[in-house]
């Protein structure tokens, strides 16, 4: 049998599902029934055959984004992964630039999902009636005139003219908006829900109609690399004059263990964040060049005492960056290894110990 043919989900029968074609036709009967058809038309997208074509179904359709063999459903892994939500700054004395502020008080977050995956990629944050998504924030959240409700909105080089939008809230697939390329998110919104002008308008949100909605991945990949190993971005959130914030999230993942190979899925649903359960990122390794004393989670930044250039050696290229340094008095960075104010041949002895 033709591959094309026995393919749900490649509606133009090109042999494999993709963005252009096959997820632009999708979206064309979102949200309809049956009735909703004129005389003669299918609804070929009610793929979980529940009388509507609704967000489960579309995440039917991402599982495959990209896949060259079609079939009708790939393996599933069963998988345990948690939301970690960092308290990325503390705005205590407020932040503000031309154009908006922040008030005292505030906190900026950074939500992640933790996964043990080491190559894979979101295909889905959703919610509906079966599973709600929520994000509840009593006092508001910040949303810049220059930012935007998902990170592909917020353009980096408005930072020089307007810095307070670096700290505006946005959703992501797993980009950053200032440091890579990102995997594009499609948000999807059913008008029951209206969840992301909700979002938009600097407040919380629920996603719990039968149709639901959220934002699917519509690329094979992300292009971007982890800000932390192990961890998947997934949003940014400034209260506006508080601490306090809460979500629920239901994931879909796709993992690769090739790139030529099918992807296996997980979906996770449940997953929940609290601003009392937060975690300040930073080394806790106490035998590092960079404790952090006030770190909670370990974020991968540790430096061995003579790494420099944090390479996992300590070698010639280091004793070069140390020599850089040598006579500094003030501001002497870890080249100070003694911790005497200067760096000298004191210091330089030290760093000959630690050479491999």
């Amino acid at each position: 049998m033709d591959v094309a043919a026995q393919c749900p989900f490649d509606y133009n029968m090109d042999g494999t599902v993709n963005y252009d074609g096959d997820f632009i036709i999708h979206l064309g009967q979102f949200g309809m029934t049956e009735a909703d058809l004129e005389e003669g038309e299918e609804l070929f997208t009610d793929h979980n055959q529940n009388g509507v074509s609704d967000f489960r179904d579309l995440l039917g359709l991402t599982e495959h984004l990209g896949t060259l063999s079609c079939l009708e459903s790939l393996p599933w892994e069963d998988c345990s992964n948690d939301l970690v939500l960092e308290t990325y700054e503390v705005h205590t004395n407020g932040f503000s630039d031309d154009y908006s502020a922040i008030p005292p008080g505030s906190v900026t977050y950074r939500l992640f999902l933790a996964t043990a995956f080491t190559n894979s990629d979101l295909s889905g944050v959703y919610g509906d009636s079966l599973s709600p998504m929520w994000i509840s924030c009593p006092t508001g959240i910040f949303q810049h005139p220059f930012g935007g409700g998902m990170a592909l909105d917020v353009n980096p080089d408005i930072l020089t003219i307007a810095p307070a939008a670096k700290y505006t809230s946005f959703l992501s697939m797993g980009s950053w908006f200032d440091s890579c390329d990102p995997n594009f998110g499609y948000l999807i919104e059913w008008s029951e829900d209206n969840w992301y002008n909700q979002f938009l308008s600097g407040s919380g949100f629920t996603i719990n109609s039968p149709i639901g909605g959220g934002m699917v991945g519509s690329a094979p990949l992300t292009t971007c690399e982890p800000v932390v190993p192990g961890l998947i971005f997934l949003g940014q959130f400034t209260v506006i004059g508080s601490m306090e914030i809460s979500g629920s999230l239901n994931i879909q993942l796709r993992d690769y263990q090739g790139f030529s190979t099918e992807p296996s899925v997980c979906q996770m649903e449940g997953l929940t964040f609290n601003s009392e359960n937060a975690q300040i990122f930073g080394c806790i390794n106490t035998e590092a060049m960079n404790f952090d004393p006030m770190a909670t989670f370990d974020d991968s930044s540790c430096v061995a005492y003579g790494d420099f250039n944090g390479d996992g050696e300590v070698d010639v290229a280091d004793v070069l960056q140390f020599l850089n340094e040598f006579g500094c008095v003030l501001d002497c960075s870890y080249s100070d290894l003694n911790g005497d104010g200067v760096v000298n041949v004191f210091d330089l002895l030290l760093l000959l110990g630690y050479l491999g």
